[in-house]
């Protein structure tokens, strides 16, 4: 009797699914058992969030599953002659999700944001990827190169750099930082269009 009921429980069950609505092929979905606290780029400091934050803020470079780093929003790289400077040539053509185009500006934007004492932000990138790096600034030069200057030549300095979300300043600067921990203005592949906490 036990096995009758079981079986006709895990029937409904299986028949509840087949009655959910399936997204349609633009739609991405992700599970996962904890929402994320904050959408702010400089912030992020949990896999939960940066699940998420991966596909929506775009980097400079990316590691391929074999742990090589490849460009993402970059073309290129140099390293000074002292190893305190790596500039990076950025792609041409690239996009913010606000419709500006994504610069040098919006690049040094990125990291002088996170490392501004100002902002109070505790996330992965002023915890530990600065620390990391050894981040001092960074620069704009011209439209497509972004200089970060750091304290010192880093054999792991292109890693770090890697960890970093590009977003763009002019959204940004537009917004309190309580705006940003919810309004995600990215320039990866995908837009946040709603976030309803804790669903």
């Amino acid at each position: 009797m036990n096995k009758l009921k079981l079986l006709f429980v895990s029937a409904l069950i299986l028949a509840s699914f087949s009655y959910a609505q399936a997204p349609d092929d633009s739609t991405l979905v992700i599970a996962q058992s904890v929402d994320a606290s904050t959408f702010d780029p400089a912030e992020i400091g949990s896999r939960n969030e940066a699940n998420i934050a991966q596909h929506i803020f775009a980097t400079l470079y990316q590691a391929s599953p074999d742990g090589e780093i490849v460009p993402y929003l970059a073309n290129d790289y140099t390293i000074s002659e002292d190893g305190t400077e790596v500039m990076i040539n950025l792609k041409e053509g690239l996009m913010c999700h606000d419709g500006e185009a994504l610069t040098a500006e919006d690049v040094a934007y990125s990291f002088n944001r996170a490392a501004d004492p100002d902002n109070g932000f505790t996330g992965n990138t002023p915890g530990f990827v600065f620390s990391s790096l050894g981040f001092v600034e960074a620069r704009a030069d011209d439209d497509l190169t972004a200089t970060i200057v750091i304290n010192e030549y880093n054999p792991i300095a292109l890693g770090m750099i890697a960890e970093v979300y590009i977003h763009c300043k002019d959204s940004y600067e537009a917004m309190s930082l309580e705006e940003a921990a919810t309004n995600a203005i990215g320039s990866g592949p995908y837009r946040l269009s709603e976030w309803i906490r804790d669903d």
